[in-house]
């Protein structure tokens, strides 16, 4: 199960993941984000397990 996410403008994997308490590494791994310097406002993400 997941939460979805839709990037705004600014935000980082790092700061997703840790308003959900989830590690960047694995939001990349599980969203198949290649280059995770590089996300896109209205992109949306799935947040594994999030708290």
């Amino acid at each position: 199960m997941c939460t979805p996410y839709t990037v705004k403008s600014g935000d980082t994997l790092s700061q997703i993941g840790q308003r959900y308490g989830v590690a960047w590494q694995k939001l990349a791994h599980y969203n198949h984000i290649a280059n995770p310097d590089i996300i896109n406002p209205n992109q949306t993400i799935c947040i594994p397990g999030a708290r």
